[in-house]
Parts: C-alpha cells; structure tokens; sequence
C-alpha cells in the first residue's frame, strides 16, 4: 500500500458493543450525522444473519456506508459498500496477499470523496475493484510498528482501564504514548519499519495510530495530549434502555445484556430486549466530541477581529481562532464574526467568541469562552446546545476545580506573565505556578484541557509546554508579528516537539 485513505478525525471513531440491539441501525444513523468519521462495526456475540440484517436496515436507511468499518468480514463489507475492513494481522496480511494489485485511489491523487464515491459505484456494480480502508487492531508498540506499513490506520490498546471490556486493564502508557508520538504529524509522515525495537519512538508512518481502551469524556483530552492521531470509543458512547420485565442488568457492562438483535423473534422472553436509548447515546458523543476537539486547541489565536491577522493565522496552520472585540457594539461582533466564521470553515478551523454565548450562538461560532464574571458554563450550555465548545478562565486550581463540576470542555489558564492585551489582569502564575496547579489537577484526577495565556513567546514555549498544558493561547505575539503565517508555524512546531503528560 503506498499512500492511506486519509479521512477526517476531527471528533472520535465509534465503535459498536458486541452484541445488536433495537434500535442500533437508528443510533449509528444519529451518529453518522453528528459528524462521526467512521463507525466500525464489531459483533463478537453476535450471529451473522443479525449483523447482516444490521448492514440491510443501515443501507435500507440512506446511511452512509463508506463511514462504516466493519470488523473481521471482508467478503461482506464488499457485498455492503462499506468503506473499510478491521483485520487481525494473519488475516490483514492474507488480505493483502490474496489482493496484491490493490492500491488506494488517493495514491494516484483521488480525493477521499472521489475514493468513497468510486468504491459505492465499483461494489454496485460488481466489480473486482473494491478498495477498502483497512485496519487492524495492535496491543503493543512493537505490534503497531509491524501493521503500520501495511493499512491506513491501526488502534492502539488499551490506553486506560476499558469500560465495555471488564478486567481489561490498561497497558498503553500515556507519557510513553507522548514521548514516542509527539514528534509525528500527516505531513512529515514517513513509512517506519517492519519491527522497530519498542524503546524507540514510533518517527513517523503514512498509517494512523488511533487510541483506544476506556476512552471516556474525562480522559479523551489525554489521548490528544499524547499525539494519537484519533480516539476510538465503545463504552462511553452507548446507552441502552431496558425493555424487558426481569432484572435489569448492570449499567457498566450494559454491552453484556442479552439482546435478540434488532428485531427481536418470536417468543423472545421480554426480559431479553434492550434498546440503544438515542437520546443519551448522542449526547454521549457529543461531549466526547467536544473534549476531543478543545484538548486539539494547542495554539489559540486570540483576535481583535482584524479578518487579515485571521487568515494569515489560518495559512499558518493554526486551527483554533478566538474572537474578542472588547467595547465593540453586538452588532459590530456578529458581523466581524461571521466573517471570521468563513475563513475558519474554508481552512476546517474553530471559531470561538469570548465571553457572550448569544453572540456566539448569533455567529454560529462552535463555542464560546468565559471570563469568571460572564455567564456561568450550565446557563451557556443551555443557550448554545450539546455540540457547543464551552471554554472557562481559570487562575488558581481553586477555580478549575469548581470550572470541573459543570459542563465547560477546557481551561484558559493564566496569566503567565505580565501583558498589556488584557485589562484587569489576574495574579501572574509563571512557570512554577503552572507545574503547581498541573499536579493539583493530575492529583485530582482532573483531566479538562489546559491552554496557557499570557504573554508567552517562542521562547516560553518549551517551559510552557513541559508544565502539562494541551496547549497555548496568544494574542500579541501573533497580531504582532511580521509574517504572522510564518510565525504560527513556527509556534505549532514548537507545541507539538515539547507536549508533555502530567501523571500524579
């Protein structure tokens, strides 16, 4: 395989429990449409005629079956149209024996949506020309390394205690995970080694290294402070509702409920049925979505509104603007900001607003950022809905551990130093006042995202970063600059060569 299927993980892989439930082929249908990048199905307890039924129901629905993987079936995932195959390595590496010819269509330059389309079209019309995403599961280092070369993207497990999965403990450590991963990004990416020895740094691969194993709202942040390139979840995505008349099961190994499938048979006891419960299941997602993409704002540009310093911040490579146009009339922010807006879609950025979620939710920004005199983070979240980012200044571990029991997703933590970008300023923490609260949180087993802010330079950046924050924000340093682009590169390098894990 010379080039990876590249698809977009800006919010977590779901993956299915093991066993169908009612009601699935609706819940992964949700998920598809919130914006999940790829679904893999896996069905260990379940017969195949109900997880062939599955597919059916799901192709039946209009779902889009490029975003499904589906896990240890390669003949059916062709029958299906579905876009990917999860193998273990013996049969990843007889996959590819038997098919020696295969080669992503991206390599000879397709976009993804173009691969996606040909592949639906190809499987349709019968063809010997289906060209899957594959995976393939790894439970160590040196097992990745092996499987790297040879698919688009391998899972790594488990990063903590699993939640579908009871003592199944985990074995990937995340400042291991730091260590070996922060140096790799997509596009200094090359092909590793068959074996590589396990106390030598993962360098770099055209394959993905997604993490998995216990991944939860209050620890996805980890997994991105680490460099994983995604998460993929199982456990702290599901809801089920139980529909039977006998004992309900344990919620925490609710992937254990008996279940008949999605259409339960004909006498089935009405203790055996539960149901995936839609509701919660997408309000699961939702939040790990937002925890995942909060713990990506490595580098936040805080804007006046200027849309110039907007776009040059965005042609850098930053991905995470947040607008604050203090004494600036409503009307004059909403507009600025949907212009703003724009840029960040056009280059697949963020756009926070600070301090008013109506104006945010007037903008149509994803989130919103606020001072400890704004609007408390429940009341925002009810104004701007489960999908919004909801982001809280902090100065003392006195405030992030109230900021921790409501629903904000990261941290501005600050100052650093002295600046004169900000009015009112909170006492200066510098770097012996990070590494302190850091440890607090870590002790506390706190995990939101942390970004710094504050007057830092280029030059604060290692010292910064080794303190444990996911990332940093600035304002002067980026507005200020000669070549802002060129600057932004050069401060995201920066974050990414110095991201440290903060244990207790």
């Amino acid at each position: 395989m010379d080039t990876p299927l590249h698809f977009p993980l800006g919010k977590p892989v779901a993956i299915t429990l093991p066993r169908c439930y009612d009601g699935e082929a609706e819940a992964l249908c949700a998920l598809l449409d919130a914006g999940a990048p790829v679904i893999h199905i896996r069905k260990p307890d379940a017969p195949a005629a109900q997880v062939e039924a599955l597919l059916r129901q799901l192709r039946d629905a209009g779902a889009d079956m490029t975003r499904l993987t589906l896990h240890h079936d390669a003949a059916l995932a062709r029958r299906y149209g579905l876009g990917g195959i999860h193998l273990r390595e013996g049969a990843l590496r007889e996959w590819l024996r038997q098919h020696p010819d295969k080669r992503h269509a991206t390599a000879q330059g397709a976009s993804a949506p173009d691969v996606q389309k040909t592949q639906t079209q190809q499987t349709q019309q019968g063809n010997d020309t289906y060209t899957p995403r594959l995976s393939a599961p790894a439970h160590s280092w040196e097992e990745a390394a092996r499987l790297a070369p040879l698919c688009d993207y391998v899972t790594l497990s488990p990063l903590f205690d699993s939640v579908s999965k009871p003592g199944y403990l985990a074995g990937i450590d995340p400042a291991d995970a730091c260590r070996r991963l922060r140096r790799r990004t997509d596009e200094t990416a090359k092909p590793i080694p068959a074996a590589i020895p396990a106390e030598l740094p993962v360098s770099g691969s055209g394959s993905r290294i997604i993490a998995l194993g216990g991944i939860t709202p209050d620890n996805i942040s980890v997994a991105r402070a680490a460099a994983f390139d995604g998460a993929a979840v199982i456990g702290a995505v599901w809801t089920t509702e139980w529909l039977g008349t006998g004992p309900q099961p344990d919620p925490k190994n609710s992937d254990r409920t008996p279940s008949p499938g999605n259409r339960p048979p004909a006498g089935t006891p009405s203790h055996d049925i539960s149901r995936i419960d839609l509701t919660a299941t997408l309000s699961n997602y939702q939040r790990l979505t937002r925890r995942w993409q909060a713990a990506g704002g490595t580098l936040q540009f805080i804007s006046d509104g200027d849309p110039a310093a907007a776009e040059a911040f965005l042609q850098g490579g930053g991905r995470w603007v947040q607008l604050r146009m203090k004494d600036t009339p409503a009307e004059g922010i909403i507009a600025r900001g949907r212009e703003i807006l724009a840029l960040c879609r056009r280059y697949d950025a963020l756009l926070i607003v600070n301090d008013d979620p109506r104006l945010a939710k007037a903008i149509g920004a994803d989130g919103v950022h606020l001072g400890q005199n704004d609007t408390p983070p429940d009341e925002a979240r009810i104004i701007l809905g489960r999908q919004a980012i909801i982001g809280c200044t902090a100065n003392t571990f006195a405030h992030i551990a109230r900021i921790a029991q409501s629903s904000a997703d990261y941290i501005g933590l600050g100052p650093f130093r002295y600046t004169t970008t900000k009015k009112n300023l909170s006492p200066i923490l510098g770097e012996e006042g990070y590494r302190r609260i850091l440890r607090q949180m870590a002790r506390a087993g706190i995990r939101l995202p942390v970004a710094a802010i504050g007057g830092i330079t280029e030059e604060d950046v290692p010292q910064v970063m080794a303190c444990g924050v996911n990332g940093i924000a600035l304002s002067g340093a980026i507005s200020r600059a000669g070549e802002i682009a060129a600057a932004t590169a050069r401060f995201t390098e920066l974050v990414a060569a110095h991201r440290t894990i903060v244990t207790p």
